[in-house]
């Protein structure tokens, strides 16, 4: 079974991390956790590429930290499986869906924040999103009401420790 699993902060990691270690797999499961960062692009009279490259340069780094602490959650939780991590870059919807396309998933894992109203018409939902295009089934984790919210940017600090 190909599982693929898009993380996006590191709130979710500890959710997905407990489903997944709560669950029994196939003993040739593969897991692929990516990470999909948007392209920057420069507003109007930004010229600055060099300064645009150290962006995505940090956002490929955290996302990475990203996908290695999942990896490391799972595999502590002695949970024997292949796991391959990835760091794509484009639209979240697209990409986690193209690739489940492309790699021919039979489950996409995807975390929803919860978000109503304005938050969620300006910030969109890529879960719904996913949920609708997906070429296969997709579960969707929620965090629990009570988790601590990791501020943007702090992902590789707390991955770390």
């Amino acid at each position: 079974m190909k599982i693929l699993v898009a993380v996006d902060s590191i709130d979710f990691n500890k959710a997905i991390a407990d489903f997944v270690l709560k669950h029994q797999w196939q003993p040739d499961s593969v897991f692929r956790v990516i990470h999909v960062i948007e392209p920057e692009f420069p507003g109007a009279g930004v010229s600055f590429i060099p300064y645009l490259d150290s962006v995505v340069a940090n956002d490929r780094r955290e996302g990475e930290s990203l996908t290695a602490d999942l990896t490391r959650r799972i595999f502590a939780g002695d949970l024997t499986v292949e796991l391959i991590t990835d760091v794509l870059e484009g639209h979240p919807c697209d990409r986690i869906v193209e690739t489940a396309r492309e790699w021919k998933a039979d489950l996409i894992i995807v975390g929803s924040h919860g978000r109503k109203g304005l938050t969620r018409f300006t910030l969109g939902s890529v879960s719904a999103a996913v949920v609708a295009l997906a070429p296969c089934s997709v579960l969707v984790v929620r965090l629990p009401e009570n988790t601590e919210k990791v501020p943007i940017g702090q992902a590789e600090k707390v991955a770390t420790k």
